[in-house]
């Protein structure tokens, strides 16, 4: 075989192990998306267990949680909320 032919096949070995790990970095990025949506299909808690009271606790309530969807849901906890309302996962909405 001629120094081509070494040339050649060399470049073509790199181009494969360039694409194979190209491929791999992806497929680990796709993992980690489909875990990402994994954890967010999981089930949302019970009232009971985020300790939801229709009432607010030292000024907290619902309306104002990052968490709550108007009217009266809640990206964590199962059911109708008050926009009045509160639980111990209260989190300050952050301004857009």
């Amino acid at each position: 075989m001629s120094d081509m032919d070494d040339s050649e096949r060399t470049l073509c070995r790199r181009s494969l192990l360039r694409h194979v790990a190209l491929l791999s970095g992806m497929s680990g990025l796709l993992g980690a998306a489909a875990l990402r949506d994994a954890a967010g299909a999981e089930q949302k808690m019970s009232q009971k267990e985020a300790e939801y009271q229709p009432t607010p606790k030292n000024g907290q309530t619902c309306a104002a949680c990052e968490q709550f969807t108007p009217p009266a849901g809640c990206k964590i906890v199962v059911g109708k909320v008050s926009p009045q309302g509160w639980c111990q996962f209260f989190a300050t909405k952050t301004p857009k």
